[in-house]
Parts: C-alpha cells; sequence; structure tokens
C-alpha cells in the first residue's frame, strides 16, 4: 500500500508509477496463494462468490474513480476559465483607459506593469508546497494602479461614467484574482485515493488467484494496470493546473497587452 501526501508538490508520475507497483505486486501476491492453495478452496461455489466479491469492489473502483476525474476535470477547466476571464477583462480595460485619454496613460503604464507581477505571482502560489499557507495581500504595483485611477478627475459626464466602468471592470478582475488564490488548494481528496490504490490491489490480487498465469493473460493484466495507472496520473496531473503536464499556459495573459508607444 502506498502513502500519498496532499499538496501540489505530489509527483504525478510517481504517484502513478506508485499505485502501478501495487497493482503488480498484488498479482504476483495472488498468483502466488493459487499456488499454496489446495483444489478445495477453488472449488466452482467458491470461484461463484470470490468473484461477487470483486465485482462489488470494481463497481465502488469504477464510481469512485469516475468521480475523482470528473472533480479534477471540473477543477480544471474552472481555474481555466477564470484565467480567460482576466485575460478578457484586462483587455477590456486597456481599451476604457485608452477612450478616457492622456490622462489615464499613466494608469495603462501601470497596468502592464502589474500585470506581469500577477500572473507571476498566480503562477507561484498554485506551485507553491505551502498554499493559502500565508494571507493575500496586494503588490505595490497593484496599490500604485488603483491610486492611478482614483487620481483620474473625471471632469465631465463621459469621463465619469468610462471611470464608473473602469472602476467596476478592475473590481471583476479582482474578484476574479481572489477567486484563483481561494481555490488554489487541492481539490482530489487523496483518502479517496489511497483507497482506490488498495481497491485495484485488491481486485488484480483476486485476478492473480483465479487465473492461472500465462503469456498472454500476464499482457493483459499489464495493460489494464498500465491503464488506470494512468488513470490516477491524470487525476493528479488535472489537478495542478498550473504546473503539471497539462498546465494553464500564461503566455496569452502576458501577452494580452501590447506595449505602449
Amino acid at each position: 500500500m502506498i502513502v500519498i501526501v496532499g499538496g501540489a508538490d505530489v509527483n504525478s508520475t510517481a504517484v502513478a508509477f506508485a499505485v502501478f507497483v501495487c497493482i503488480v505486486i498484488g498479482t504476483i501476491a495472488g498468483a502466488t496463494l493459487r499456488t499454496r492453495l489446495s483444489d478445495d478452496h477453488l472449488q466452482p461455489d467458491s470461484k461463484d462468490v470470490i468473484k461477487m466479491a470483486v465485482g462489488l469492489i470494481a463497481t465502488l473502483s469504477a464510481l469512485v474513480l469516475g468521480l475523482l476525474i470528473a472533480t479534477a476535470k471540473t477543477s480544471f477547466d474552472a481555474r481555466s476559465g477564470q484565467v480567460r476571464q482576466v485575460t478578457s477583462n484586462i483587455v477590456l480595460l486597456d481599451q476604457l483607459l485608452a477612450q478616457y485619454g492622456s490622462e489615464a496613460t499613466a494608469a495603462r503604464t501601470e497596468l502592464r506593469l502589474g500585470l506581469q507581477f500577477m500572473v507571476d505571482r498566480i503562477w507561484d502560489e498554485n506551485r507553491s508546497g505551502d498554499k493559502n499557507q500565508n494571507p493575500f495581500h496586494a503588490t505595490s504595483e497593484g496599490a500604485a494602479f488603483i491610486q492611478g485611477l482614483a487620481r483620474l478627475s473625471g471632469e465631465d459626464n463621459f469621463h465619469r461614467e468610462l471611470k464608473a466602468k473602469i472602476i467596476q471592470v478592475t473590481t471583476e478582475i479582482a474578484k476574479d484574482r481572489l477567486t484563483l488564490y481561494v481555490q488554489s488548494s487541492d481539490t482530489i481528496s487523496m483518502p479517496f485515493l489511497v483507497v482506490l490504490s488498495f481497491w485495484l490491489t485488491v481486485i488484480f490480487a483476486i485476478f492473480g488467484l483465479l487465473a492461472r498465469l500465462n503469456v498472454l493473460v500476464a499482457l493483459i493484466m499489464l495493460l489494464c494496470a498500465l491503464s488506470v495507472s494512468a488513470a490516477i496520473f491524470l487525476i493528479l496531473d488535472l489537478n495542478r493546473p498550473f504546473d503539471g503536464l497539462m498546465q494553464i499556459p500564461s503566455t496569452q495573459i502576458r501577452n494580452a497587452l501590447s506595449p505602449l508607444n
């Protein structure tokens, strides 16, 4: 049995390999136990009971595996959508500031500077092994941008309405940014994953117990073990959307704003 420690520092490949090793060991243990049992233990009625028992565990394993995959995929899609939402709102905010006129040039400059720091913090927070251990605090670049917005005079109705829209979009960006911070914790229940690994080991051990191992049976069981381990890897990797193999790229949000002339 393996012990899985929660957190973003979990190595998806190492955990998937550990699950694969446990399954193989379980299969070998089942096959070894078969050679030590007398024929009385493997009578047809005994096999029927064993098959029903393994069917029950297999059903539970399938349900838990499907639940973990769905949870990981939903979390990945949600965070990816939040990043796209932040990106689109940043582009909209820059366009509103451009419509405001030359008075907002300094704010547009601060927006570009603050954007790079914000992206770095989002990706670093979700890669850190101590996620959400420290309270959130605003950066100096973000504070400078907010101060720049406060200095906009709003000299007529057009500029006052435009300033209100700018503040509204800025608030939406801040909300999405804080949501990414709050949701940076793991969404996969590690106890579920540990129990699932145990169930899979038991299932393959029973397979080894019921079937006489030959080249074909061993190959099929090896492929099944690889498939299950790949599913575990997929679950863990989707749970790390900012540093996994299928991570959300930061290029789009970094390059969302063109340099000012």
